[in-house]
């Protein structure tokens, strides 16, 4: 933004989330970890005629620093949401169902993604669940692997192609979320409402998503167990 500044160019920024704030990352121009470089990617963002982002909460916060900041919140492509609605109308026979198989699917090399999945494994360890089936899929999972051990209602399928995606998307009944507190808004979970399924999450991940149907937050393990033996809905397709 600096030089194109300089030539009297306008700038529309459109970050995923502030990168400078997202725990355990390294700025890739400083080397300084998070939280210390804040302040530069303000003034960077300040020097853009316009910012969109995809978390309600980072507009508000943008602001506040004096940042044009706009909300434009995530939507899948038109061939995602197409993929995404056919998975919805396989599963219109899932209406009301029990809780037997749960899907969660992120990347592991995201260090918060890895710290939340890291966190449930040891849950589902802990509490040792006999008619509930954990499945882990996403990119890097397989670092998980030590940590499941010998766990029989935990499985490690690991990266999926799209047909093997679509398979978990029509046998998963719900899909669990957990990471800690930090910037940007999950993506996945509007996905998964298109998709007809239920999304337990951590209330840190439930940010820009609050008072959607289909979003089940949990504030501690014991919120999580309850939900867990409750019966779930088809949530409802959500607006673009």
């Amino acid at each position: 933004p600096y030089y194109a500044g300089k030539s009297n160019k306008k700038i529309i920024a459109l970050p995923h989330n502030l990168e400078s704030l997202v725990p355990f990352q390294k700025s890739v121009l400083s080397g300084k970890a998070s939280p210390q470089d804040f302040l530069s990617e303000i003034k960077i963002l300040k020097k853009c005629h316009a910012v969109f982002t995809i978390s309600r909460e980072e507009t508000l916060f943008l602001s506040l620093f004096g940042v044009n900041a706009s909300y434009l919140p995530y939507y899948p492509t038109q061939d995602v949401e197409r993929f995404l609605l056919s998975i919805r109308k396989c599963r219109e026979v899932k209406s009301c169902t029990k809780i037997n198989q749960i899907l969660m699917l992120g990347s592991a090399i995201n260090p918060p993604t890895e710290i939340g999945m890291k966190d449930r494994l040891h849950f589902f360890k802990q509490n040792n669940f006999q008619d509930l089936t954990l499945r882990i899929a996403g990119y890097g999972t397989e670092v998980f692997r030590p940590i499941i051990g010998d766990t029989k209602n935990v499985q490690l399928i690991g990266e999926l192609s799209i047909k093997q995606l679509e398979q978990e998307l029509l046998k998963t009944d719900v899909l669990l979320i957990c990471q800690p507190a930090s910037s940007g808004a999950v993506t996945r979970i509007i996905e998964f409402l298109i998709a007809g399924i239920p999304v337990l999450v951590n209330s840190e991940s439930a940010r820009s998503y609050f008072g959607f149907d289909g979003l089940l937050i949990y504030e501690n393990d014991e919120q999580l167990i309850g939900l867990l033996q409750e019966p779930l809905k088809t949530p409802k397709l959500p607006l673009k």
